[in-house]
């Protein structure tokens, strides 16, 4: 219901309700329930008392984390999420990075509230904070390397449609795009990094982008694969699948996001079917016929290749 509060949860009451988790990140599918989560740290070591607690999904919409007050009294609260102000977090990264203090060799209870309409996991992480710094440069590298990908493919691309003009690579260019921008969302760049202010959009915004990486991806299958032409069915399948594409985005601003995300994570499943099938139904031999026909003056029956020519006669030394 959304309605319990960390004085309940923290109550004897409650205490036996939680169920310990038998896998690595619990993943609560397509939800858009409250969840709350109890984590016990043991600090075993002698010289680290303070930690970094690492939230690796950046797509959470609110997240709040209740650690014991340093007084003694109640629960210290840090309210963050991908709906909420970059300036929530202790720490400017792409994840939800918490600070918590663990007096060595004590045992010390967290509670987490999650609430998205989208997925839920909770792929928690502690850290060391010299552990989290160096963990946390390889991956800006590797991310790096691969925004740099993209967007080398999207340069390269966008070169080509400036000189050939054809269709198929407006399409594949409006999709290398969209997906820089989606994976930067995702992935909590664009938010954290970017445009720190554009969050409260993304409610509206990152089921569009989602949207945009079907609706070109069937038009440049449709285009590159010539289906108005080789496989008329399909291509008429497409036209129906993007009318509603066409109508589930122009739902996104008078509905919910996890209503939307209902109903657009199967239809890209769909979609995705619907493009593989193309690729395999024209796969194989031609169907319009577009084998040569035989030339004038060369009959049908004639294998290919070239004609026999007079005898060549021998070249005559030269001094």
């Amino acid at each position: 219901s959304g309605e319990l509060t960390i004085d309940d949860v923290a109550s004897p009451e409650y205490a036996s309700q939680f169920v310990r988790s038998d896998v690595a990140t619990p993943s609560f599918g397509l939800t858009d329930s409250a969840i709350w989560a109890r984590v016990s740290f043991e600090n075993n070591s002698a010289r680290v008392a303070h930690w970094f607690l690492e939230h690796g999904y950046p797509n959470t919409h609110f997240i709040d984390v209740y650690a014991p007050d340093p007084d003694g009294e109640g629960y210290a609260v840090d309210e963050v999420g991908a709906l909420r102000p970059v300036d929530n977090r202790d720490l400017s990264h792409p994840n939800f990075v918490f600070d918590i203090d663990i007096p060595t060799g004590e045992e010390q209870p967290v509670y987490l509230r999650v609430q998205s309409g989208s997925t839920i996991n909770l792929p928690l992480t502690l850290w060391a904070p010299t552990n989290f710094l160096v963990h946390s440069g390889r991956n800006q590298a590797l991310y790096a390397l691969y925004f740099g990908i993209l967007i080398g493919l999207l340069g390269y691309n966008l070169f080509l449609l400036v000189s050939l003009r054809e269709a198929s690579y407006l399409y594949l260019v409006v999709l290398l795009a969209n997906m820089v921008l989606f994976e930067a969302s995702y992935l909590g760049y664009l938010e954290c990094c970017l445009a720190p202010g554009i969050y409260r959009l993304k409610a509206d915004y990152f089921p569009l982008l989602f949207a945009m990486i079907f609706l070109p991806t069937i038009l440049l299958a449709d285009s590159f694969l010539e289906l108005k032409v080789r496989h008329s069915t399909l291509h008429r399948l497409n036209i129906v699948i993007l009318a509603v594409w066409g109508i589930l985005i122009f739902l996104i601003p008078f509905t919910t996001y996890h209503f939307i995300a209902t109903l657009m994570v199967p239809w890209g499943a769909v979609s995705m079917a619907d493009v593989l099938t193309a690729g395999t139904s024209t796969a194989g031999p031609d169907p319009a016929g577009w084998a040569r026909a035989p030339s004038p003056g060369r009959p049908a029956d004639r294998p290919a290749g070239p004609r026999p020519g007079p005898p060549r006669q021998a070249e005559q030394p030269r001094l």
